[in-house]
């Protein structure tokens, strides 16, 4: 029975992306597929063509509006994420480590933006500073969407956290990212053995 339903979700999000124009159904494509079977069963609550047709219409006018106005969310990463992540991602030992042996005082998360799993991060609770690691998905990196990348994760950090600083900890093969992580406001306070400690004080608005 299990299996079958499966099989119908998944006809109903084919059926949905071959009625989509070409770049929406591309976008819908790359969705998790949480995100694609919500918006397939949204599309065939009903049997009438018009008001799938109307809804059709409507979600591609809002997943085009994603290229001026992108939302970000994050959700808790499952295990078998992680384990995605860290194979996948072209991550350092250290995050890779972090990733597949969380300590207990330790949050991980999807960043998902436009629907799409767009990048991870990690807080690790210590003494009032949030240790923080994320890293966007290969395939996205370099096209300048990093710094609003990060700023949702320092919103939803802001809301859920009560810590007072956020540092980061980058190994020597990170070491490019340093200017960036300036440009974010924080500040490069300690370099040993070519690992380097940044931290940001969090202001709450």
């Amino acid at each position: 029975m299990g299996r079958r339903i499966r099989i119908m979700a998944d006809e109903r999000v084919q059926q949905l992306s071959a009625r989509f124009p070409k770049d929406v159904s591309e976008h819908y494509q790359q969705m998790i597929p949480a995100y694609q079977k919500g918006y397939a069963d949204y599309v065939f609550q009903t049997d009438q063509e018009a008001t799938q047709n109307r809804r059709i219409k409507q979600l591609t006018k809002n997943f085009r509006s994603y290229a001026t106005k992108p939302y970000h969310y994050l959700q808790p990463l499952s295990s078998e994420d992680a384990l995605q992540i860290a194979t996948n991602w072209q991550l350092s030992s250290e995050m890779q480590a972090s990733l597949l042996n969380p300590k207990p005082n330790q949050s991980s998360f999807q960043v998902i933006k436009n629907g799409l799993f767009f990048a991870y991060c990690c807080v690790e609770e210590q003494n009032g500073t949030l240790v923080l690691a994320f890293a966007i998905a290969p395939q996205y990196r370099g096209n300048g969407h990093g710094r609003a990348c990060y700023q949702a994760i320092e919103d939803y950090i802001k809301t859920s956290f009560t810590d007072k600083q956020i540092s980061l900890n980058l190994s020597p093969e990170e070491a490019d990212n340093i200017s960036f992580l300036e440009s974010l406001g924080f500040q490069n306070v300690s370099n040993q053995d070519g690992y380097h400690l940044m931290t940001k004080p969090l202001v709450k608005e």
